[in-house]
């Protein structure tokens, strides 16, 4: 037994001032009179508690591997592309692709694309590609075109490959990135172990204790981290559709130590920042991709309900990836059909909705994944992609107060995985940089935006009565701060993170960590 004592420990409904954790680490009990007499005691010293954060969905594996690819956030020209890109190489020339991600074009002083005649002026010989920010749309250099077999008759279900003048431009959307995708998977077991522990890593210093993470052939990682006592944090796996038949797969539910295999995810829609995610109406600028310029349906109402019902007759939960109001509507009618409204099935994003969006979410049950960090983002374009749909986009108050089951996570590397800044920009509909909020109708209260890092993730995971409070009978899962930001929002961006616990022991401390 370990006794946390003189401490301002928020429950997840109120504030106690110590909690008894056991070997098994759980809570025994909590309180605010008097305190249990035992030997083993830590004193907070008045300091802060909250549960783990629990990011209700995010890509660890992703998170490593960007760390050893090209940064591109923040780059405001294509000329500067081509400065960092140039600068990269010259320290990658054995590797087998140069990759590199996070521009956006939004940014570019030119306003378009990069092309593969700009990446080519700098790398003619290895291919390369670089990932917009969104990770839906990538720009490809001639020796990747050509290593593909790409042409401009090649045809891609689900994705696109952008063209002028009977060229092919180097752009590609959508399901066309599986393409460079797979090559790229190809790796050491002893390289992705060390990349999954990086992405880990970043994660466990910045509070998550709990992940629902989206990762490609991951399962056999995690449990050797797990076998060999590497893996410190709650681990629910999501794995890609394709996964599901494959020998090596899990099986729904299996779990060992901290990791269990959870659900299947699937992709309705691109991204609005790439002008793929589906929308009901064109894109108010014009810039949507397709035909009819509504954005690219990654597959039709049919086939989207036939992987459906395989995912769910396999014995899976799922969880689909919908933008757009018209993906999101799709989704919500094909989980009405197959599951009813006795399952718990996941939409995640939800950025464009309508009236009937809403009801078709009370009706089925389904629960609104939403990352908060991608308002400070997107803000820049919203309303340049959606007119008037603007005002009901990225409208957390809206599903909230609608009775919605609504869970946060951050994307991660999408956006960086910081829970801090996703619940601050849920609450003040900004960054810590930006002077004015963003359709601040739509921001909610700081309880609800902690609970959307908490407990409300737990609830997609069914371990709502053990993960996510610190209440008698849940798991010791726990995070010690600088400053009590719950009392004030306004300290978010100065409030550092002192201890990170999983089970009642400390496995971040960063002090202990240099």
């Amino acid at each position: 037994m370990i006794l946390f004592r003189n401490g301002q420990i928020f429950d997840g409904d109120s504030f106690v001032t110590w909690m008894l954790v056991n070997d098994d680490g759980r809570i025994e009990s909590t309180g605010n009179d008097r305190e249990p007499k035992v030997r083993n005691t830590y004193d907070l010293k008045n300091k802060f508690v909250l549960p783990g954060f629990h990011d209700g969905h995010i890509h660890v594996y992703n998170i490593g591997l960007q760390k050893r690819r090209l940064h591109l956030n923040g780059i405001s020209s294509i000329d500067s592309l081509k400065t960092a890109l140039l600068e990269f190489t010259k320290h990658h020339k054995n590797d087998k692709w140069i990759v590199g991600h996070g521009w956006d074009q939004d940014l570019f002083v030119e306003n378009r694309y990069p092309t593969r005649a700009d990446l080519d002026e700098v790398e003619g010989t290895l291919p390369v590609i670089l990932f917009r920010a969104c990770n839906h749309i990538a720009v490809i250099n001639t020796p990747a075109i050509n290593e593909l077999g790409l042409t401009v008759s090649t045809k891609i279900e689900g994705g696109e490959l952008d063209s002028i003048n009977g060229e092919l431009t180097g752009v590609i959307r959508e399901n066309a990135l599986q393409l460079v995708k797979s090559e790229l998977e190809i790796d050491s077991f002893e390289n992705r172990v060390e990349t999954l522990k990086q992405g880990l890593a970043e994660v466990t210093k910045v509070g998550i204790t709990s992940v629902q993470t989206n990762d490609s052939n991951a399962w056999f990682l995690y449990k050797f981290l797990v076998d060999s006592n590497q893996l410190n944090i709650r681990v629910f796996l999501t794995i890609p559709y394709k996964e599901i038949d494959m020998n090596q797969s899990p099986k729904p539910k299996e779990e060992t130590g901290l990791l269990r295999a959870e659900r299947v995810k699937l992709f309705a829609d691109g991204s609005l920042g790439a002008s793929t995610a589906a929308l009901i109406e064109p894109y108010y600028d014009g810039s949507g991709s397709g035909s009819d310029g509504r954005g690219i349906l990654i597959d039709d109402f049919e086939t989207l309900r036939s992987k459906v019902d395989h995912i769910r007759k396999s014995g899976w939960d799922i969880e689909t990836h919908a933008i757009g109001d018209l993906a999101c509507q799709n989704v919500l009618k094909i989980y009405q059909e197959v599951y009813g409204s006795s399952s718990r099935p996941i939409v995640t994003h939800v950025q464009v909705i309508n009236p009937n969006i809403i009801e078709l979410f009370l009706q089925t049950n389904a629960i609104a994944n939403i990352q908060p960090a991608f308002l400070p983002t997107d803000r820049v374009w919203a309303e340049q992609r959606l007119g008037d749909r603007a005002k009901l986009s990225y409208a957390w108050r809206t599903l909230i107060e609608s009775g919605i089951h609504v869970s946060g996570g951050s994307d991660a590397p999408i956006e960086l995985p910081d829970p801090l800044s996703g619940i601050y920009a849920a609450v003040f509909r900004k960054s810590y940089e930006q002077d004015s909020s963003w359709n601040s109708e739509e921001a909610i209260s700081i309880e609800n935006a902690v609970k959307l890092f908490t407990h409300s993730p737990s609830f997609n995971v069914h371990e709502e009565n053990r993960i996510g409070k610190l209440k008698t009978g849940y798991f010791a899962d726990f995070n010690i701060f600088s400053k009590n930001f719950l009392a004030d929002p306004s300290l978010i961006p100065t409030t550092q993170i002192e201890s990170v616990y999983v089970n009642g022991k400390v496995i971040y401390h960063p002090s202990k960590s240099n």
